[in-house]
């Protein structure tokens, strides 16, 4: 838990500092999660494209308008609803309409904070 809260740590603060741009970190958990799936099957689906374009919108935020998490890709287990895509837990017993295109109030808080949402 320490070494997961060092490394949100230091994302936030290399962002604040301009070292690095919410799209850099996207891109590079994007590529953590395609060579580290094969392995976990952690992601059920993936929405590079629109984790891509959050994070080119955080990156054009001034300042004043940056939240405490601004620019920071957080993974979203998809038994939480992500507008993104579908609700499945990992079951295909569960209805993937299911909160289509809506967010779950963890959710809502996360991007609310600035984070970049990268679903399941």
């Amino acid at each position: 838990m320490e070494q997961s809260f060092e490394i949100l740590s230091g994302a936030v603060h290399a962002l604040r500092t301009g070292a690095v741009g919410s799209r850099e970190l996207v891109t590079a958990a994007l590529a953590d999660a395609d060579a580290l799936d094969p392995l976990f099957g952690v992601f059920v689906t993936r929405f590079p494209e629109q984790a891509l374009a959050a994070a080119r919108a955080a990156d054009a935020l001034p300042a004043g308008e940056r939240g405490p998490l601004h620019g920071v890709p957080v993974a979203v287990k998809d038994n939480f609803a992500a507008a993104e895509g579908p609700v499945t837990a990992q079951s295909p017993a569960h209805d993937p309409g299911l909160r289509r295109g809506l967010d779950a109030p963890a959710v809502t808080r996360l991007r609310a904070a600035g984070a970049v949402v990268i679903p399941r």
